[in-house]
């Protein structure tokens, strides 16, 4: 990944908004099952986008710390 600070952080933001959004639509009485399907697969590929750039900024300041995600199938 080659972005700067600022990109990055000004990505993660726009993910964390993203994710907000769509776990707000999740928990809506009116959203149909078969949306919150769809709204699921979102929010697991929005996580890995946000795990990579919180990656990226944890490696940058060199916190020694990574995370990881472990989905079950």
């Amino acid at each position: 990944m080659k972005l700067s600070i600022a990109e990055a952080i000004e990505r993660l933001g726009i993910v964390n908004n993203k994710m907000w959004h769509l776990e707000d639509k999740l928990l809506s009485k009116s959203t149909a099952l078969k949306e919150k399907g769809r709204i699921g697969i979102q929010l697991r590929e929005l996580n890995n986008e946000r795990i990579k750039l919180k990656n990226y900024l944890n490696s940058f300041f060199n916190t020694g710390f990574k995370e990881t995600k472990v989905y079950s199938e």
